[in-house]
């Protein structure tokens, strides 16, 4: 057997070739699923490979003790305003698509980024929180997006939940979202909350407390390239809140 021989029998045994993809980065892997339709699909779907895609199909019991991981690579990418509605977020009428020639496969119309859960293992409750806007607008609500179909309390939440309740009477109580709501998710099982799930509800965040963020997130888009989507983690257990902050160019 030659050497072409032999490549092509490795390149064409799926578990041989997801091993040898394993060693590689997330944004390499997104770049070879445009190899074919058959690497795409193992790339997406490869047990091995799905805490770096941030895809898989599930199900996900025997990850439940893991630590979920935020999708940084993904996030870092994003721009997002939150007078666009999120049919046009990343696509090339938003006008630092147009104006940063590197954010064009983000603005894909099947670009990768939008199947990919927010975290591996995937959460199925992310509660959002503006972090200094919140401190200066104590009645802005918090955010939290929540599976209905997988939401449940994790070992220890109940707990959790009580020490806060201390603060209910002088907190207004969380705008909560359903991701099965969502249009984008009409007709598909939500196995976990994806990245596309957070930029929505962040936009039905933004609607119904306008009054409250308008004056704060404004000045951020108001430059050329619009805005970046930064999110810190502060906690985990099967719910993940996240402190998301927009910053200027």
């Amino acid at each position: 057997m030659d050497h072409s021989d032999a490549l092509a029998r490795v390149l064409g045994t799926p578990e041989l070739l997801s091993s040898i993809l394993g060693h590689l980065s997330q944004g390499e892997l997104l770049q070879l699923q445009r190899v074919s339709q058959s690497w795409r699909s193992l790339i997406k779907n490869a047990p091995n490979l799905c805490a770096s895609t941030f895809t898989g199909q599930g199900p996900f019991q025997d990850t439940l003790t893991k630590i979920p991981q935020l999708n940084t690579f993904v996030i870092s990418r994003l721009r997002w305003c939150p007078s666009l509605e999120t049919t046009l977020v990343n696509t090339t009428q938003f006008h630092s698509v147009e104006t940063d020639p590197t954010l064009q496969a983000m603005a894909y119309e099947h670009a990768s980024w939008r199947d990919q859960y927010l975290t591996w293992p995937p959460v199925s409750k992310l509660s959002i929180v503006h972090g200094t806007i919140s401190q200066e607008e104590p009645s802005l609500a918090d955010l939290v997006v929540i599976s209905r179909r997988r939401g449940h309390k994790p070992p220890g939440y109940e707990e959790e939940e009580e020490e806060e309740d201390s603060d209910s009477d002088s907190k207004t109580p969380p705008f909560v979202l359903c991701i099965e709501d969502f249009p984008h998710n009409a007709g598909r099982e939500c196995r976990g909350i994806s990245v596309l799930d957070m930029i929505y509800g962040l936009r039905l965040h933004y609607l119904e407390f306008q009054y409250s963020l308008e004056f704060h997130l404004r000045p951020a888009f108001g430059t050329s390239r619009g805005g970046e989507i930064l999110a810190r983690i502060k906690k985990y257990p099967r719910e993940l809140m996240v402190d998301v902050t927009v910053i200027n160019f």
